[in-house]
């Protein structure tokens, strides 16, 4: 399973990196859209972890030419409680949470999204 984490804080991307990688899970990082973008067009990918702010291309922008051509899993994260869920949803995110989160939360919306794998309960525990 390949995941591509998408955030232009390096913590950000590590913490997420360091939970989810194990034996059946790479993990590919951007800092930015515009990078994550070209990543994606690689193909191969399973999901998409984004940061809705940041200024090297948008997560909103990213799903946006995600969906032109894929209903790949898209997670959008976001520190500014102004953000909607509802509108995030809307836009075509599989799921949003708002930072901080807790990784229990990434555990039970990847849970959701690959509980028919085989490995979907060890994967993400």
């Amino acid at each position: 399973m390949r995941i591509l984490i998408v955030d232009d804080s390096f913590d950000q991307r590590t913490l997420l990196s360091l939970f989810l990688n194990n034996d059946f899970v790479e993990v590919i990082e951007a800092e930015g859209g515009d990078e994550a973008f070209k990543i994606f067009e690689q193909g191969g990918l399973d999901l998409i972890i984004s940061d809705l702010e940041m200024p090297k291309g948008s997560g909103l922008d990213l799903l946006k030419s995600v969906r032109a051509t894929s209903d790949l899993p898209f997670i959008l994260l976001s520190g500014n409680p102004g953000i909607i869920p509802s509108m995030m949803i809307k836009q075509g995110a599989t799921a949003f949470l708002s930072k901080p989160y807790k990784f229990r939360d990434i555990s039970e919306i990847l849970n959701r999204i690959f509980g028919n794998n085989p490995f979907g309960s060890v994967l993400f525990s």
